[in-house]
Parts: structure tokens; sequence; C-alpha cells
């Protein structure tokens, strides 16, 4: 595994595997050899050290009011069809 960028830990902490998906399609990683190898061992290590992701959301959002909170996941989610 080739890390280009880091991965910021928030990230990784919120969803190890969507992180490294996401790293990997914008090449802050890179895998050389057998790729499915590499997830085996990599995602094998994925959650040894979990944490409570309800408290860990918590604890990134608490500053965020329901209002805020809704209008984050609208503009995130809410793309219109030119997107489609």
């Amino acid at each position: 595994v080739i890390v280009n960028r880091d991965i910021p830990k928030k990230d990784l902490l919120i969803s190890a595997e969507l992180a490294l998906g996401e790293a990997y399609m914008r090449k802050d990683i890179e895998i050389e050899g057998d790729l499915f190898k590499a997830l085996c061992v990599v995602l094998g290590h994925v959650g040894k050290d979990s944490i409570n992701r309800k408290v860990l959301s918590s604890l990134f959002n608490a500053g965020l009011k329901k209002k805020d909170q809704k209008q984050q996941v609208s503009s995130h989610y809410d793309l219109g069809n030119e997107f489609y």
C-alpha cells in the first residue's frame, strides 16, 4: 500500500471502509500487487479497535443543531436531476 496523501483520522474513525475506498478512488492511496490480498489485510484490521459509532457521531455533531444537520444532509444528497 502506497500512501500518497494522509487520510483524515476523523474519516477513518467514522467509517474506515468508506474512508479507504474514497482514498483509493482519489488516488490518495495506491495498491501494488494483488488488490484482494491487500483488502483482506487492511479490512481484517478494521474494527479491531472500534469504538461506539453513536458516541463518536454525537461528539462530531455536538455543535450542530437539528436544522443545521438537515441542511448538511440536504446539501450532500440533494444533487438534482442534472447529476444523474
